[in-house]
């Protein structure tokens, strides 16, 4: 395994070992009233660690060890935590929104949001599940809420 991966599987594993071992199991953020499960928060972490890379990447082309740099002033690794946090706390407000202004996706969103999951999964479900990313976090969280999002931002700025 090459030592990006490893030390990916590293720091997921010991973000999973805190949710499980402090938190309750069945979800990770709470906020307005709303929860998020695990496996959504640790998908934005893995997201989160990806845009690390490409930020350390572009600005110190050697680095290896990802979370041994700093971004923004912060360590890599406080960095990918506030990261994903924001990313959570964004998608709960999207969904929030998206509730109060009666909008929905059609069907056809739907099943194309869902071919586009089952697309994926095909491909990347073994890696995913290792890191307890489910196939429905993975669907709700870069499939469903990147959509619900667009929508939303449709519906609010649109002509007039």
């Amino acid at each position: 395994m090459h030592l990006p991966k490893k030390l990916l599987s590293a720091f997921l594993v010991c973000f999973i070992f805190v949710l499980t071992g402090c938190t309750d199991q069945s979800w990770s953020l709470k906020a307005d009233g709303a929860s998020l499960s695990s496996g959504t928060y640790i998908y934005f972490l893995f997201e989160s660690y990806q845009d690390a890379s490409g930020k350390v990447s572009s600005t110190n082309p050697q680095a290896t060890d990802i979370l041994a740099e700093t971004i923004d002033e912060k360590n890599a690794s406080d960095w990918i935590k506030d990261e994903a946090q924001k990313k959570c706390k964004n998608m709960i407000a999207v969904d929030k929104k998206f509730e109060e202004l009666g909008l929905s996706l059609s069907e056809e969103e739907l099943s194309t949001a869902q071919s586009t999951t089952d697309s994926y999964w095909n491909r990347i479900s073994k890696r995913f599940e290792e890191y307890g990313i489910s196939k429905d976090s993975f669907h709700k969280a870069a499939t469903l809420y990147p959509l619900k999002s667009q929508k939303l931002f449709d519906f609010l700025y649109e002509k007039n």
